[in-house]
């Protein structure tokens, strides 16, 4: 039998206030590798630990950095320190986090990164805010060549990109792959930072290595609301990718009915064809 909505438990807690919880014990518990109480790390960076029987260390290394985005940590919380010596890549208890994460995910950065690279990543509000009070570089860039508002941008981290932004960090970055700020919040559908960036000036027809424009991104993925600012704002609807793709070929490709009606109401060329003579509606 469910339980209706208007019921609740007495002394229980936000799931704000639990976040914070473990947020807490998750950085304390990651503190133990710099002080020695922890399990000794050997020369090539293992640890003693095997986290098949170590459920917790397994379960935090994996998720201490949601917990901690989604609690609310003020600017001077006493988390901060902590927390940003686990970003620092020179740390054992970074060491020991990036280890076990890397198991689960391959999209982590890599190469030579920084701690704000880190923590713009994993969307750690309170430590970008501290790192750049420091005064440290905001352009650095990963083994991708993605920099800290590259990554912010990629996951949908908006407050983190508005600071970089507002700090003066370059907006039309791009890393190897020629993916700047703009391409990456379209390809992931983070339709706040998309027209954030926009306002601040972007260049909404910047194209990757693969001639992929904001508005191709958008159309391929299905990423509706951000095809309509797009095309508001004047974005090229019959821009084409290195393989003749336009964004209403894009978009019926992979079956996104919605933007292939609002392409077709806004006059895209029905008939445009890639390089393999595909047309959008064949």
């Amino acid at each position: 039998m469910a339980i209706p909505s208007a019921l609740y438990w007495h002394y229980s807690i936000t799931t704000c206030e639990a976040h914070n919880i473990l947020a807490e014990l998750c950085v304390l518990y990651l503190s133990l590798f710099n002080s020695g109480v922890s399990p000794t790390m050997e020369a090539d960076g293992k640890t003693s630990y095997f986290t098949d029987s170590n459920a917790f260390l397994n379960y935090l290394a994996k998720n201490w950095g949601a917990h901690f985005r989604e609690a609310y940590i003020t600017d001077d919380a006493a988390i901060i320190p902590a927390s940003l010596r686990i970003c620092d890549p020179g740390s054992k208890s970074y060491l020991v986090w990036f280890k076990i994460n890397r198991r689960s995910t391959y999209q982590s950065p890599t190469g030579n990164v920084t701690d704000l690279i880190i923590a713009s990543y994993y969307g750690h509000l309170a430590v970008v805010k501290l790192l750049v009070k420091r005064g440290v570089d905001i352009e650095a860039k990963d083994g991708s060549g993605r920099t800290p508002l590259l990554l912010a941008a990629e996951n949908g981290h908006e407050a983190i990109v508005k600071l970089l932004a507002k700090k003066g960090a370059d907006i039309k970055a791009k890393d190897r792959d020629g993916q700047t700020p703009l391409l990456l919040a379209a390809e992931n559908g983070h339709e706040a930072i998309v027209e954030l960036l926009a306002e601040k000036g972007a260049d909404i027809e910047a194209k990757n290595g693969y001639g992929q424009t904001p508005l191709s991104w958008a159309a391929e993925d299905g990423h509706g609301a951000i095809v309509e600012l797009l095309v508001e704002k004047g974005a090229d609807i019959e821009a084409k990718d290195k393989d003749g793709r336009t964004p209403l070929l894009l978009a019926a490709e992979n079956g996104h009915g919605g933007i292939v009606e609002l392409l077709v109401e806004k006059r895209a060329e029905i008939e445009a064809e890639d390089r393999d003579s595909w047309m959008p509606l064949l």
